[in-house]
């Protein structure tokens, strides 16, 4: 991992302070937003209603430590499942796209994942074509596992990867 990024839950308080003012949420946690606002309004409303709830299993902002950008959003989609398995899902902003943001993301999510007892498998999905997004999951020791159709995005290569033997 580059650096363990800070990481702002997308919560109740959250959601509802940046749909007012980005920059007053911004503001009250020190935080630079400059050329990301929609791009969190966008988080914002992809983020279902049950995941503001979610805590540790939820979503969040991602910034970088030193400088306190805020380059991306990552998280789970749902708490574990009754097979132990956990979805991560993360984007990195347009202007930071390809600085390993990505890889940092999806690494501290599939560490969180780990380290949880209630979590065997971690599991991703991306576009059906080898991209970033798929050469960061098998850096962070994902493999693929064959094709599906998601109900909201379509057909998808399924990721894997097991952290319980």
């Amino acid at each position: 991992m580059l650096f363990e990024p800070l990481l702002l839950s997308i919560d109740r308080a959250c959601a509802q302070l940046v749909a007012v003012s980005a920059h007053a949420y911004a503001e009250r946690h020190d935080l630079d937003i400059e050329g990301v606002t929609e791009h969190m309004a966008s988080v914002l409303a992809m983020t279902p209603a049950a995941m503001l709830d979610a805590g540790a299993w939820g979503t969040f902002f991602a910034c970088a430590p030193d400088t306190r950008a805020v380059f991306g959003a990552c998280g789970f989609k749902a708490p574990p499942n009754e097979e132990r398995t956990v979805e991560i899902a993360y984007f990195t902003f347009p202007p930071f796209e390809g600085r390993g943001f990505a890889s940092t993301m999806a690494t501290w999510l599939t560490s969180c994942a780990k380290a949880s007892p209630a979590v065997d498998y971690v599991i991703a999905h991306t576009l059906p074509e080898w991209n970033a997004s798929g050469r960061v999951l098998e850096k962070c020791g994902f493999r693929r596992d064959g094709e599906l159709v998601d109900p909201e995005d379509g057909l998808v290569w399924r990721w894997r990867h097991e952290v319980r033997r």
